[in-house]
C-alpha cells in the first residue's frame, strides 16, 4: 500500500453543507510521528478551518516511511498521532477515520 488516508472530524457545523451555515468556530490540526522522533512530523494537516468545514485530511506516505526505515512491510509499524487546537474553543467530540485502502474485514 502506498498511503493511508486519515480524516479528523469534530462537532462543528459544515460550511459546505448549507449556504447559511456559519462553519466551524475552531481550528484543529493533526500530526503523525515516528515513535523515536516526536518533534518532526512525517505527515500532517494544518488547514485553517474557522468559517469552513470541521475536517482535516492527511495522507500518510507508508511506502516512503518504509523505505526510510529500511523495511519491506508495515507489520508492526507504529505511528504516534497528535491533535492540536490551534484556535477557538475545544470541541466536545472528535472522530478519526482511517482508510488503509484494504477491503473491509481484510
Amino acid at each position: 500500500r502506498n498511503s493511508v488516508r486519515v480524516v479528523l472530524q469534530w462537532d462543528e457545523p459544515f460550511a459546505s453543507a448549507s449556504p447559511t451555515s456559519p462553519g466551524a468556530q475552531n481550528d484543529l490540526d493533526i500530526y503523525f510521528f515516528l515513535p523515536d522522533d516526536t518533534t518532526t512530523p512525517i505527515a500532517y494537516a494544518e488547514d485553517f478551518n474557522i468559517g469552513g468545514d470541521p475536517l482535516e485530511l492527511v495522507l500518510i506516505p507508508v511506502s516512503d516511511i518504509l523505505t526510510t526505515l529500511g523495511r519491506s512491510n508495515d507489520d508492526g509499524l507504529v505511528l504516534h498521532m497528535a491533535i492540536q487546537l490551534s484556535e477557538g474553543p475545544p470541541p466536545q467530540r472528535m472522530k478519526v477515520i482511517v482508510d488503509d485502502g484494504r477491503p473491509s474485514g481484510a
